[in-house]
């Protein structure tokens, strides 16, 4: 149960970043591409950024999920997702694109 001290304040922060993203998208005007970079507070990186947090917090949260439903099957397939060579890809592809995203190519 000590997993929940560190699950519970992750939760809360990708709840308040999809809260915060779709009520400024709502909120904004333009094409698609406008509204998320309003979204973002005028930066593609933040929005890439949340969106990491969204993604991370969404695949850990349903383990949790699985785990506290009791139910293993869910929660060995998750894990099997996360392979080695993909977690591989992912530290090197989030990098890359955080930094083609700041120099304000996209």
């Amino acid at each position: 149960m000590w997993y929940l001290f560190i699950d519970l304040p992750i939760a809360a922060l990708v709840i308040y970043f999809v809260y915060d993203f779709v009520t400024s998208y709502l909120a904004a005007t333009g094409t698609v591409w406008q509204r998320i970079i309003a979204s973002g507070k005028g930066s593609l990186t933040i929005v890439w950024a949340r969106f990491v947090v969204l993604i991370s917090g969404a695949s850990g949260g349903l383990v949790v999920l699985a785990d506290y439903l009791n139910a293993p099957g869910v929660s060995d397939a998750i894990k099997t997702m996360v392979q080695p060579q993909y977690v591989m890809i992912l530290l090197v592809a989030i990098p890359l694109i955080t930094e083609f995203a700041r120099r304000r190519t996209l």
